[in-house]
């Protein structure tokens, strides 16, 4: 099935993915030191799986890359993208 996404809007997302997975995981470190959130409790839960969607979205991007064809870039005098392959 062809992606609906480019490259370079897979690639993005990604990195958005792995910042917002990089800050939860911030966040709950500093929030079970401060004691602020308890074990079971419907704020870990609610991470935990908002953890777990990033993951699968971020499997599902990668899939989605492996898919795509790398880009060959060529660059004219404005410097923008003209040839993809």
């Amino acid at each position: 099935m062809a992606s609906q996404f480019s490259r370079t809007e897979l690639e993005q997302a990604q990195h958005a993915i792995a910042s917002m997975l990089h800050k939860l995981s911030k966040s709950q470190q500093t929030m079970e030191a401060k004691g602020s959130i308890k074990p079971g409790s419907s704020q870990q839960t609610l991470m935990g799986r908002r953890v777990a969607a990033l993951k699968v979205a971020d499997a599902l991007i990668q899939e989605a890359l492996e898919g795509l064809p790398m880009a060959v870039f060529s660059t004219g005098e404005t410097g923008r993208i003209f040839d993809r392959r």
